[in-house]
């Protein structure tokens, strides 16, 4: 929803499709922790205020199975 939001604002690239451009979780992933949270991508706002750190507490195997259950 909250990527919806930006969309519709414009703030993603200016590209009123782009949510649903996205093919996978990785992507997904990449978008909330190299770009809202750092500004590191092209076309997506940062917005600071540590809102899309990522936690500790998930480990990267752990990790790595929700998001193969996520791109099923």
């Amino acid at each position: 929803m909250f990527l919806y939001f930006l969309q519709k604002k414009g703030w993603l690239r200016n590209d009123k499709h782009f949510v649903d451009s996205i093919p996978g979780y990785e992507q997904l992933s990449n978008i909330y922790y190299n770009g809202l949270n750092t500004g590191k991508l092209d076309g997506i706002p940062f917005l600071n205020g540590s809102l899309f750190d990522r936690e500790d507490y998930l480990s990267d195997e752990k990790e790595a199975e929700i998001s193969g259950i996520l791109n099923e």
